[in-house]
């Protein structure tokens, strides 16, 4: 196990008091920007999107957008070194533009994919279908939303259809451009608060590029978000706030309403992750300080988590569990293999995995991420991210295992497919850990052996810098490429529909 010394520099907040908050708002500014740039520079483009020229030719003047965004980001670096007192800030800048990238050139490439249709994604089919159903209906005066359906979506299409006087299905389409282009920097942010900037950037990279759905990029934001809100609560029951009474009330107040409004925006993650969390709660209760403070803290939270959500979980208690019994391919794969995702959608011929390989039967992405996830453990145990994280995942594989063994009794799913992405999605962030833990002892090594002087250390970051954005870019361009229009058996047929339904 890693001293508690060595774990300090990439698990610490160095925002934190009245200091770091100018410092996060750059950080803020920074993300924000570059995904918005990216996202406008797609949007730009007046290129017919159902030609693969055409395709191509956007694809390709993104990834120039991006050598704009990595040349922005170099001079960052070198306003640096030539201001040491301003250095902190403007390193810290630059990682939060990396993560910017991925998201802004998906959003991007969605955008101009999606130029001259007036459907969103899949057209008025499956979900979309249904989410501008409801937004109609709450746009007429009334309200169709099921009462165990997260609102903030509905709310979202019917508050920007009532502010640009636009039909439910442009809003729709404008908000799955839009919302898909601030997760990466929504990641940063949220994992800014519990980890260092470079750790921050290298987890929302490797958090978000693998989960962005542009068809439903709410429930995207809900899952890079949740988590390390979770290890913010979990380190506030462990070590509280600090300061007096009220300000640790506030605190938890203002962190239980966060999480309220993500809970909102969709909710099904939290069901997965609630019996890791209540462990990992007690866990840090027990491990911790006896006194009122961990009490005030759960008491804040819940009471801001309830103050925000009551009106949606009053409505979900009183309708009762849904029973969900739809069948589909993931339903009849082998529970046990968790990091491949079929899809809900029933698709002719069957869809197939594609891996890099296989160890007896188990695809070897399977095997490197719980190889990864085992590292972090043993590595890190001290760590309260690690801990929140490997309690969560044990959570959701009890779950799902749970429900796909009770499936021949009760004939019910519930949901226990979209455990996959929970567990895949732990996995990657403690797997991501341990390569950042492996990468500061190799800098460790070369510090022994005379490459300690400031050049080098600015050297290391400003590679570092340039690698994430570039692999950014090469991962959004990748997941956009999915999402241009084709008339196949993809999920590019989604953007084909909005064309031509």
């Amino acid at each position: 196990m890693l001293p508690r010394a060595q774990l300090r520099p990439l698990l610490r907040r160095s925002t934190s008091g009245a200091q770091g908050w100018p410092v996060l708002t750059a950080e803020a500014l920074a993300a924000l920007g570059v995904a918005a740039f990216l996202l406008a520079a797609g949007a730009a483009l007046r290129l017919d999107p159902l030609t693969r020229i055409a395709q191509v030719s956007i694809l390709a003047r993104l990834q120039l957008s991006t050598l704009v965004v990595v040349g922005v980001l170099m001079v960052l670096l070198l306003a640096a070194r030539r201001w040491p007192l301003a250095s902190g800030v403007l390193t810290r800048t630059a990682w939060a533009g990396t993560s910017g990238v991925v998201s802004g050139v998906v959003a991007g490439g969605l955008a101009a994919g999606l130029h001259g249709a007036t459907l969103p994604l899949n057209g008025l089919r499956g979900d979309s279908g249904q989410l501008v159903g409801w937004a109609q209906a709450a746009l007429d005066g009334g309200s169709t939303v099921p009462p165990s359906y997260a609102p903030g979506p509905v709310w979202a299409i019917t508050a920007l259809s009532r502010l640009l006087d636009l039909a439910p299905a442009e809003s729709l389409g404008d908000l799955q451009v839009l919302v898909t282009a601030v997760v990466g920097p929504l990641a940063y942010l949220a994992w800014r608060t519990v980890v260092s900037s470079p750790a921050a950037a290298a987890i929302s990279l490797t958090a978000t590029a693998p989960f962005l759905d542009p068809y439903k990029p709410f429930t995207s934001v809900s899952l890079v978000v949740a988590v390390p809100l979770f290890v913010r609560v979990v380190r506030m029951v462990r070590d509280g706030p600090g300061g007096s009474w009220w300000r640790q009330a506030l605190c938890a107040l203002a962190l239980g309403a966060l999480l309220g409004l993500v809970f909102l925006v969709y909710s099904g993650w939290f069901l997965w992750y609630a019996p890791g969390l209540a462990v990992t709660a007690a866990h840090a209760w027990w491990s911790g300080p006896r006194g009122h403070r961990p009490v005030l803290v759960l008491a804040g939270v819940a009471v801001g988590f309830l103050g925000v959500t009551w009106s949606y979980l009053s409505g979900a208690l009183a309708a009762g569990p849904v029973a969900d019994d739809y069948q589909y391919q993931d339903t009849r794969s082998d529970p046990a293999v968790f990091a491949t995702w079929f899809g809900d959608s029933p698709v002719e011929p069957p869809q197939t995995v594609q891996t890099f390989g296989v160890l007896a039967g188990v695809d070897v992405a399977t095997v490197l991420v719980l190889v990864g996830a085992g590292l972090a453990v043993a590595c890190c145990w001290t760590s309260w991210v690690v801990r929140t994280l490997m309690w969560c995942l044990a959570g959701a594989w009890v779950l799902r295992l749970w429900y796909a063994g009770q499936m021949v009794e009760t004939g019910l799913v519930q949901l226990y497919p979209r455990t996959s992405t929970v567990l895949l999605h732990a996995s990657i962030v403690m797997s991501t850990l341990v390569a950042l833990h492996l990468l500061r002892a190799v800098l460790r090594w070369a510090r022994t052996r005379g490459h300690s002087d400031s050049s080098a250390l600015a050297r290391y970051v400003a590679v570092g810098v340039v690698v994430t954005a570039l692999l950014s870019g090469f991962l959004g361009s990748a997941t956009a490429d999915r999402y241009l229009p084709r008339d196949d058996l993809s999920v590019a047929r989604m953007a084909w529909r909005a064309h031509t339904d």
